[in-house]
């Protein structure tokens, strides 16, 4: 298949040129260009984030610990850090750190693994990878912005339980 090539130029009398090449022996393939920006990315997804900050009254705190996040979400993995090391690098106490997370971690946005004692965020806000594993890891989360049930013991549906058990 041949090859034709444009080529514009501007020759020393000060004349636009164009001269079209037809070549036999060359083969034009088109190179993909590479995204321009500040390196990697994330897929943040726009409704999940809205829920969130409608739906959930989040701390300022627990916001900024939620940006920080998913700026340190590796490929495919857990975000490898600490609550130290989260209140180092944004300067905010410890404590105020802990608390932010275990508010992140109370509405399911936060997913904390004890046992290997590792967190990342949820994959319905955010997922830096392959989108064909997304989809495999999306149905593995608890379901976003539903509070954990609370240790105290709910006196009234004890209650009800009991009348309906009699």
């Amino acid at each position: 298949m041949a090859t034709t090539l444009r080529r514009t130029y501007v020759n020393d009398l000060g004349k636009l040129v164009i001269e079209e090449v037809i070549d036999d022996g060359k083969i034009l393939v088109n190179k993909k260009e590479k995204l321009k920006g500040g390196g990697d990315f994330v897929f943040v997804f726009q409704q999940a984030i809205f829920k969130v900050l409608s739906d959930s009254n989040l701390s300022r705190n627990a916001l900024k610990i939620l940006l920080y996040l998913i700026a340190k979400t590796e490929f495919e993995k857990e975000i490898n850090t600490t609550t130290y090391a989260i209140a180092k690098e944004l300067k905010i106490d410890q404590g105020t750190t802990q608390r932010a997370m275990n508010e992140l971690e109370d509405i399911s946005i936060v997913v904390r693994d004890k046992v290997l004692k590792k967190i990342r965020l949820n994959y319905e806000i955010a997922f830096k990878g392959s989108p064909k594993n997304y989809h495999k890891l999306l149905h593995k989360d608890p379901i976003l912005l539903d509070p954990k049930r609370s240790n105290q013991i709910d006196l009234v549906q004890q209650i009800k339980d009991l009348e309906d058990g009699i």
